[in-house]
């Protein structure tokens, strides 16, 4: 196609990454048969500039489902660990301080990075997309940024 109209084709990487720590992840970068981003990946991105195309942006909605209560069993399994319960406080005092929802908050975290992030969504309500929208025009604060970062990139 892109040679048909003559402009520049592109290419993406869509593997799995979140704000959000999933525990189930091993060390070969594989949860559920699928792979995520880990460090290597990450530092690859960075190093070529390759954008990134994420699917599972927000971990299936978890710190959503973490302030409303509604995180599954399996949900709890994956993402209820120590950097994620420190995530999760501070998004919920960004949140109070920007007044933007932490669904957004987990969207535009992904876009702040050094490198083109594209992120995929789920999205199973007219609020949710909505929200997914609203993320795509947040610009997440550089101090904010820092402070997540210091609780490492996943």
């Amino acid at each position: 196609y892109a040679k048909v109209k003559g402009v520049r084709g592109f290419s993406v990487v869509s593997n799995q990454w979140s704000m959000a720590t999933d525990s189930s992840a091993s060390d070969e970068t594989r949860v559920n048969g699928m792979y995520h981003v880990d460090e290597s990946y990450y530092k690859w991105h960075e190093r070529t500039g390759m954008p990134l195309l994420p699917y599972s942006s927000t971990a299936h909605g978890a710190f959503s489902k973490m302030k409303q209560g509604t995180l599954t069993e399996q949900g709890s399994a994956a993402y209820v660990n120590p950097r994620n319960e420190k995530l999760f406080a501070l998004l919920e005092e960004e949140s109070a301080e920007e007044g933007v929802n932490l669904y957004v908050l987990a969207q535009a975290y992904l876009r702040k990075h050094p490198f083109q992030v594209i992120p995929v969504a789920g999205v199973s309500s007219p609020v949710q997309l909505s929200d997914f929208a609203r993320a795509a025009e947040y610009e997440l604060p550089d101090r904010w940024m820092q402070r997540y970062l210091s609780l490492g990139v996943w």
